[in-house]
């Protein structure tokens, strides 16, 4: 057993710390965790339904507080803090729920004409909806909260137990999930949250874990599905992203800007599902970009968490400031313009970078297409829609992407 502690990425200063545990004890933790399962699967989904009910309102009713957790663990601003991750919890777990409310965990199938068998013999089909079991759930940090949460709420919800291992940039909020889980008196190890070192591959390969859910890198990724094929267990797997905008002549440019900037540097960027590369048909080229830099400028910066005219903070640390660091000077490297920020904000102690704005970057070159997860977007120009495919298409990722036109059925 050891320390593990949590550093504010605004301040660079020790906010808290948690306990670790070693490799040898995930066998007793699964055990825990599979006697928690069995107990909670007995109880009916209209029982369960209360739990969630419970949960929903106690985060409702302390967001303020919960998101200052987050905040001094990401440097998030408020909003974002507590929209983003306590709003979208709350309302999941009423989505639970009222889902636990409606959902048939028993149907009997109807006899089809062709089911001669069935007809004949005069049996009667039904599909009963079982629990897995033990879940794994190894999350990320860029949101710590929302993500972890509602994926144990839809296992918890189900039957499942959850074994939570959270990153270990953000270990208070991972810790802060399993906690509202016990106010809300869901029965006690059913969501064990726990950190260390190797013991997310322990989790990944043990044949008593029943699911796997993964959300971080792609390489990471790729190695719990090997992992766990050995053991043929299901994995769901959100992985990264190099996501494209595309903007027609048609489109409404001001709408495009403010949700260009916005999905480009919210989060500072550090969102699998953010806009990286943006593409705007020439004819309205100069404006967008013009107009584009403007709004970025006028984003405020800092980390403060009543002051809500702040709209980035840091990135989470030391080494993900120094790799957008380095994809600007990449970028610079390869001819392209870097027409406003890409560098460290001065007079901030903390991990801040102004967001990075690229023009002119070679369509061909790697780093075009390659996630860089911070505030870092590049903007090009095409002339006729198939370019605009054939840009969009040279990315290997396949996460998200949107169209801007005013013209629903182009």
């Amino acid at each position: 057993m050891g320390i593990l502690k949590s550093y504010c990425p605004a301040t660079t200063e020790e906010i808290g710390s948690v306990e670790t545990i070693d490799v040898s004890e995930i066998d007793s933790i699964i055990e825990r965790s599979d006697k928690a399962q069995r107990e909670w699967a007995k109880i009916p989904p209209k029982r369960r339904s209360e739990y969630f009910r419970r949960l929903s309102k106690i985060i409702a009713d302390d967001v303020e507080e919960l998101g200052l957790t987050v905040h001094k663990e990401t440097g998030k601003p408020k909003a974002e803090c507590i929209n983003t991750e306590f709003f979208v919890s709350s309302a999941h777990a009423k989505y639970c729920a009222d889902w636990l409310n409606r959902f048939k965990f028993e149907i009997r199938r109807k006899i089809e004409p062709m089911d001669m068998m069935m007809r004949a013999m005069g049996r009667r089909s039904y599909i009963r909806y079982k629990p897995a079991g033990i879940t794994a759930c190894i999350s990320p940090y860029n949101f710590p909260i929302c993500i972890p949460f509602t994926e144990c709420m839809s296992s918890v919800a189900v039957g499942n137990s959850v074994i939570l291992k959270p990153s270990s940039e953000t270990p208070l909020c991972g810790e802060l999930i399993s906690s509202l889980f016990k106010k809300a008196g869901f029965p006690d190890d059913l969501v064990i949250c726990i950190h260390g070192s190797g013991i997310g591959n322990a989790l990944v390969q043990s044949p008593s874990v029943r699911r796997i859910m993964f959300t971080g890198g792609t390489d990471t990724g790729m190695s719990i599905m090997r992992s766990a094929a050995d053991n043929l267990t299901p994995v769901s797997l959100e992985l990264g992203g190099c996501d494209s905008m595309i903007v027609l002549k048609d489109a409404d440019i001001n709408r495009a800007i403010k949700a260009a900037v916005w999905g480009s540097y919210v989060n500072s960027g550090q969102v699998c599902v953010g806009v990286q590369r943006i593409m705007v048909h020439s004819s309205i080229y100069d404006d967008f970009v013009s107009r584009f830099v403007e709004r970025v400028k006028g984003l405020k910066i800092g980390y403060d968490y009543n002051d809500p005219t702040i709209s980035i903070g840091p990135v989470i640390n030391e080494r993900a400031m120094h790799d957008v660091l380095d994809a600007v000077e990449r970028a610079k490297e390869l001819g392209a313009n870097v027409i406003y920020g890409g560098k460290r904000v001065k007079g901030l102690e903390g991990w801040f970078l102004e967001p990075a704005v690229i023009t002119d970057i070679p369509v061909g070159s790697e780093l075009y297409t390659t996630e860089v997860f911070g505030p870092f977007t590049t903007i090009v120009p095409f002339d006729d829609d198939d370019e605009a495919i054939e840009l969009n298409n040279s990315c290997p990722y396949a996460l998200g992407g949107s169209v801007w036109t005013e013209d629903i059925q182009y």
